[in-house]
């Protein structure tokens, strides 16, 4: 604006500046054009900013998808895992109480053969007692009656 007060004023004083006003307006004219391709590119850069920033940050949500998944499929093997070894355990754990119970009962059951041993072998031994008892009196017996006629023998003998 300024210069164009400069030029009316050389105007009014009869010098001929049309090649300056030429060289002023293509001077402008260049720098507007300078001014809106700058502007142009500036506006490009921010918009492939924007879209590589966008980009990047698709990838990044791309990526955080894909390890949220992972993470999730993960948990449910896991979880389902967890789940087998529970029921595991439950089986386990009555096959145990089932052991203890089998594992009383028979406790039981040698505690009883034990006894019934015990007394087998004392009627045993009371039998064997006996028997040598009767088998001993036999013999005290058969030994006196030897012994008798031995007396009996050497008396009629004197």
């Amino acid at each position: 604006d300024e210069i164009q007060v400069i030029i009316k004023e050389i105007d009014y004083k009869d010098v001929d500046v049309s090649p300056l006003k030429t060289l002023l307006n293509s001077f402008f004219d260049f720098d507007a054009s300078y001014d809106q391709a700058r502007s142009t590119i500036h506006d490009m850069d921010v918009e492939s900013a924007r879209k590589q920033l966008f980009v990047a940050v698709g990838e990044r949500l791309t990526n955080a998808m894909f390890q949220e998944q992972d993470k999730v499929e993960e948990a449910s093997f896991l979880r389902q895992l967890l789940g087998d070894m529970k029921k595991e355990i439950r089986v386990l754990c009555k096959i145990t109480q089932d052991l203890q119970v089998l594992l009383i009962d028979t406790d039981e059951k040698v505690q009883e053969a034990k006894l019934a041993t015990s007394f087998a072998t004392q009627e045993f031994d009371a039998c064997f007692d006996a028997d040598l008892n009767s088998d001993l009196d036999q013999k005290k017996e058969h030994l006196e009656a030897l012994r008798q006629e031995l007396i009996n023998y050497k008396l009629c003998l004197d």
